[in-house]
């Protein structure tokens, strides 16, 4: 091959080899810029978020330490806590009727008054105690004292719900009728409803002698409880009502008929003896297997 020629492949080889390696630098740079933009870009979206994290975070914390204080300073009683204060302040048997009843309807009350939004009334403690009373009214025992246990198991006062009840009782006997509860500013429910406002209001309208239902609906509006809850929770106390008075008066025949076997029993004894007696008497012995006394 001629030299020229050889001196010119050289050169053109030299120039591609250059060129090569340029093309390779740019990309090499090419990379590097890429990288380290996206380097910086995600660092800056990451300081975005942060900053953004962390703006949340500062406007959040005062509610989010009231929170935690209030949690911790207001503890939720368990139900089987409610039941455990109950025993360590009554710890005495309850006969089994009133035993299941006064434990359901103990359950039932914790769901309320540890419910978020609950709030003590007076309707509610009328309804409440009207429910006890009805329950109770043939307890074996001191009722008051079971009361006392009751609401101090759900962190109540006793005394409290007496006055509360006692008051509105007061209030409505002196009353003419249902419209004189209805404008009457004497009466106020929490906006919280329970079923021991529906009968607190049944209560209120017994005493007035105005128990229809159109009376039922205005005293309802008035204190701004729903209706149909408040039907639904009277039928189910009602019910309830027919179920105690039935299984007391069941209870009533069973005490009856044990106290006269027991009294058949003890007449039989008394006869058994009494002939014992009076067979040791004919055979010239003494009742008790005893020697007359020398004369």
């Amino acid at each position: 091959m001629a030299p020229a020629m050889q001196a010119k492949m050289m050169t053109n080889g030299g120039t591609v080899m250059a060129q090569q390696r340029s093309l390779g630098r740019v990309a090499q740079r090419s990379q590097q810029v890429a990288q380290s933009s996206r380097s910086a870009f995600s660092q800056g979206l990451q300081g975005a978020f942060r900053g953004l994290s962390q703006r949340r975070l500062l406007s959040q914390s005062p509610r989010a330490a009231n929170v935690a204080v209030l949690r911790a300073a207001e503890k939720i009683s368990t139900v089987s806590e409610t039941k455990e204060r109950f025993l360590a302040v009554f710890p005495k048997p309850l006969p089994a009727l009133y035993s299941t009843i006064i434990q359901e309807l103990l359950v039932q009350h914790h769901l309320i008054k540890y419910s978020p939004k609950h709030q003590f009334d007076k309707v509610h403690a009328l309804g409440f105690i009207s429910v006890f009373d009805g329950i109770m009214d043939s307890f074996p025992g001191d009722k008051e004292e079971v009361l006392a246990a009751y609401l101090a198991a759900i962190e109540e006062d006793a005394a409290t719900f007496r006055s509360a009840a006692e008051e509105l009782t007061a209030f409505a006997q002196a009353a003419s009728g249902a419209d004189a509860l209805v404008a009457s500013d004497a009466l106020a429910a929490s906006g919280n409803y329970n079923k021991f406002q529906a009968i607190g209001c049944f209560r209120l309208l017994e005493l007035v002698g105005a128990t229809d239902p159109a009376s039922l609906e205005k005293l309802t509006s008035s204190l701004s409880l729903p209706l149909t809850r408040v039907t639904s929770d009277l039928a189910t106390y009602k019910g309830m009502l027919s179920k105690m008075t039935a299984a007391k008066e069941l209870m009533a025949e069973i005490i009856a008929e044990q106290r006269k076997k027991s009294a058949q029993r003890e007449a039989e004894k008394l006869k058994q003896q009494e002939e014992a007696n009076s067979g040791s008497a004919s055979n010239g012995e003494l009742p008790n297997g005893g020697t007359p006394a020398a004369t």
